[in-house]
């Protein structure tokens, strides 16, 4: 993969000033109190090709006066003047004698009617160049917002989903020849497995939401389809299928609450109609405006209409140079170059990129060939200890076992955690005492030995039956039914569910666990039953227990497989809930981890929730 490309940034904010406007030098200490007062030399308002050429560039059916080069240098001569230009020259050639790129990035604050001028037709009468036709040059938009979370470091493959939509009624497109270029675009890293294209055929938006949450992680989320804008209605609408195929016209707001939750999202590839057109009275009516408010970290959409064979090639233009760079910024400055020289149509101007941050756009991580970290020898040697002539065997139990034995006639294969401190949570986390002592089961509790417990004829609600799978499906409360068994025989009940503290104890041994190795899909994979992003695990629902590598404590499946309940329950807020940990079959890589929860009422019965048992331990020798 190419090194990517380095750049001399220059950030511009653009905001109302009076009658005006000003034009600021932005995040930079030399460029502090550098500025300019402009007016536009036709009223950012215009809606018809009569009134102004802003937006004959980029729709069809424009006059002939409305070229790019005049649009791009009457608006340059506006905006880019006295100190201000002195300023972008400087920038300008420190690039040129540093072979960097220039990246200019106008933030636009509190005057909507400038999100749809063509700053992408930005030209330099001086370089006798469009901005954007630099060499290794690139034009950004951004919008005045918060600061948000950055998303999680993307892990390999780079994950697309290709969501197309085509209901009846809507003129057709071309949308098998556009996945066919993009696979092509690709073709090294699909094979590679650096890449996996997923292809989503009935784009609704309960499908989409669906695979958002319930699918592994998406970093480009790829829409063919159509926009439109209309102000009567608010603005930009994506169109979808409904379950009948019909149009189903999503709005800003409900695409927003679709996406806002997936964090792993870096880009939104509107390849659609208008998806980043602007409005005069409201900065976040279109769709690309309002999806970065909703915290998507960039969107690359159309600024207006565009033929379905130019919006094709823009799009192949750019995962071509995604897959040699890695970088999403450089690809789109490639793709827009690519469609200027291959074609000459001005359509190269239609592209519009909005981004939050340009830290967030580098996705070389997640397309770098597989491999262990140096974290993972765990895996190796898990993995070698573990597995004899194909069989997995689990390890003898260590002496401190002898504290923690079963009922009679039932093998619980409890193992001793001792007591001791570990910080709690994500990242930083909360640091926590065990204060003592406990034994919890180094599998999830079986269907087996819950038959054995409550009797052949007692209900199993387990989907994926065989003695030796976890038993599941199974509620909070019916666990409790199975804990009362277990305690019969005892007079201090001895037996119960562990706690929330205690299972993340004994899931990151005794806080001992390299943090970095959940990050580790590859890690993951080989020591819980979650989704695969590596092939076939060969389980397609709830695996047998301990049918991947222990963890460094000798547990297993703490790590997908089931949620597991534990002991916390509430009756305060609604109806009775309890909390169940650790991911499932279900999950992806980065959703089985030691930090996963999940809150259900005490009498769910999906069929991903099972539990293991914990237990007081015996006295240590010469304790009472």
């Amino acid at each position: 993969m190419e090194t990517t490309q380095d750049y001399e940034n220059l950030e511009l904010l653009v905001e109302p000033d009076g009658a005006g406007y000003r034009v600021r030098v932005w995040g930079s200490h030399e460029g502090t109190g550098i500025e300019h007062r402009f007016e536009l030399p036709w009223s950012a308002r215009s809606t018809s090709a009569e009134e102004g050429p802003v937006r004959d560039v980029r729709r069809p059916g424009a006059t002939a006066t409305a070229n790019p080069r005049e649009v791009g240098t009457r608006l340059f001569e506006a905006v880019i003047q006295g100190d201000v230009r002195e300023h972008y020259r400087v920038h300008r050639t420190t690039a040129e004698r540093q072979d960097r790129g220039l990246r200019l990035r106008f933030l636009l604050r509190d005057a909507p009617e400038l999100t749809d001028l063509p700053w992408e037709a930005l030209y330099d009468p001086e370089k006798g160049q469009f901005l954007a036709m630099m060499p290794g040059s690139s034009v950004l938009r951004g919008l005045r917002l918060p600061k948000r979370r950055s998303p999680p470091r993307p892990l390999p493959p780079l994950r697309i989903v290709v969501a197309v939509a085509e209901p009846e009624g809507v003129e057709s497109l071309d949308a098998g020849e556009e996945l066919r270029r993009l696979k092509e675009a690709l073709r090294p890293l699909l094979d590679a497995k650096r890449v996996v294209l997923e292809h989503l055929p009935r784009a609704t938006a309960a499908a989409l939401r669906e695979r958002l949450e319930d699918g592994p992680p998406c970093h480009i989320l790829h829409v063919v389809g159509h926009g439109t804008f209309d102000t009567a209605r608010g603005g930009g609408h994506l169109i979808l299928e409904d379950e009948k195929g019909q149009v189903d016209q999503v709005g800003t707001e409900r695409l927003g609450s679709i996406l806002q939750a997936h964090r792993h999202l870096r880009l939104v590839f509107l390849n659609v109609c208008e998806g980043g057109r602007g409005d005069s009275d409201d900065p976040f009516a279109g769709i690309a405006q309002s999806l970065l408010r909703h915290g998507v970290p960039s969107v690359l959409a159309m600024g207006a209409s565009i033929r379905d064979d130019l919006a094709v090639s823009f799009a192949s233009g750019f995962y071509r140079s995604l897959a040699r760079s890695g970088s999403i910024e450089t690809a789109a400055a490639e793709a827009r170059a690519s469609l200027f020289s291959s074609s000459g149509h001005r359509a190269w101007a239609t592209p519009v990129f909005y981004v939050r941050s340009v830290e967030d756009l580098d996705l070389r991580a997640a397309m770098a060939p597989r491999r262990l970290r140096r974290a993972a020898p765990w895996l190796a040697a898990g993995l070698g200890a573990a597995l004899l002539g194909g069989v997995l065997l689990r390890p003898a139990a260590p002496a401190d076992d002898a504290r923690c034995p079963s009922p009679p006639g039932v093998d619980l294969d409890l193992r001793l955690v001792r007591e001791g401190t570990f910080r709690m949570g994500e990242g930083e986390g909360t640091l926590v005492r065990v204060e003592h002592d406990f034994c919890l089961g180094r599998t999830e509790v079986t269907q087996a030995v819950w038959a054995k417990m409550l009797g052949d004829g007692a209900d199993d609600p387990s989907f994926y039956r065989s003695p030796d799978r976890p038993v599941h499906g199974v509620t909070w409360r019916q666990v409790r039914t199975f804990v009362d068994r277990l305690n019969r025989a005892y007079d201090d009940d001895p037996f119960r569910l562990p706690t929330e503290v205690e299972w993340e104890y004994a899931a990151r041994y005794h806080g001992d666990l390299d943090p970095a190795l959940e990050d580790d899909p590859v890690w993951v994979e080989a020591h819980g039953n979650c989704i695969s992003t590596t092939g076939n695990d060969g389980y397609d629902g709830v695996a047998p227990v301990a049918s991947f590598a222990a963890d460094p404590g000798g547990f297993y499946d703490l790590r997908g497989n089931v949620f597991e309940w534990v002991m916390e329950y509430t009756e305060d807020q609604g109806p009775p809930r309890a909390i169940a940990a650790g991911g499932s079959y279900a999950s992806s890589p980065e959703n089985c981890r030691s930090t996963k929860r999940s809150d259900r009422t005490s009498f769910h019965t999906l069929r991903d929730q099972g539990f293991r048992i914990a237990r007081n331990p015996l006295p240590e020798d010469g304790e009472d």
